[in-house]
């Protein structure tokens, strides 16, 4: 990739790619992420070689299952399958977090099932330690229908902004559209009327919702994520 600068502190494409690296090798063997192979620089161009995992991202499987079909409407099994992968998909999230990094861009296509059923995170750019608060400071951008407004507005990395991630991969789950399309940044009430029109399954709404909230401060933990979904297998599936 060209070195050209990418945010407003002139930061380049090969600083980024450099925190790539070194987020590789810290992870590497404790959670599954890509494998650094090396870093190289050709003139103006910075590539990140890494090993290709193997394995189909949370939006392949999520359209194969459903075709961007909303949740109510799928087979009792296919609920169970689904909400099983967002569950590992969690799991994964809390995994990264007990590490004391953030992920920042957490997003269907950022996911990877392998076929032992391990969970890899991907695109960890936007990555940030919060126990060492590197980069600093952190790299503001995000995913479309997906970032926590809080960091658009250079907050100081949370934990909190991948739940509001998790959140909108959820509501992709209920819905089949993008959360860009549900989420509306100014009225909450309306994201709840949007989210209510097409999936009418209260309960996992309003998790859903609750992972959005505007207040991080009243966002679930991931922890809290995955038994309250756990729980609404054991009853409801």
């Amino acid at each position: 990739m060209p070195n050209s600068s990418i945010d407003p502190i002139g930061r380049t494409t090969e600083d980024r790619l450099i925190w790539l690296s070194k987020i590789f090798l810290q992870l590497e063997g404790k959670i599954s992420v890509p494998k650094l192979i090396s870093i190289i620089k050709e003139g103006d161009y910075t590539y990140l070689i890494t090993k290709k995992i193997k394995g189909k991202s949370l939006a392949q499987i999520l359209y194969t299952t459903t075709k961007d079909r909303p949740f109510t409407s799928l087979s009792k099994d296919d609920q169970r399958y689904i909400i099983d992968l967002l569950v590992k998909t969690i799991k994964a999230v809390e995994e990264l977090h007990n590490l004391n990094i953030v992920h920042r861009d957490l997003t269907p296509s950022n996911i990877l099932f392998g076929k032992k059923g391990i969970v890899s995170l991907i695109d960890l750019e936007m990555s940030h330690d919060i126990l060492n608060l590197a980069p600093f400071p952190p790299f503001v951008s995000g995913t479309h229908g997906y970032v926590a407004p809080e960091q658009l507005k250079y907050a100081k990395p949370e934990k909190t902004e991948d739940v509001y991630s998790l959140g909108c991969i959820t509501i992709k789950l209920l819905t089949g559209e993008h959360p860009g399309k549900i989420i509306d940044m100014k009225k909450f009430s309306v994201t709840q009327k949007n989210l209510l029109a097409i999936c009418a399954n209260a309960t996992l709404c309003d998790l859903a919702l609750a992972c959005i909230d505007p207040n991080p401060l009243n966002r679930p933990s991931p922890r809290d994520m995955s038994e309250q979904l756990i729980l609404y297998c054991k009853k409801f599936l």
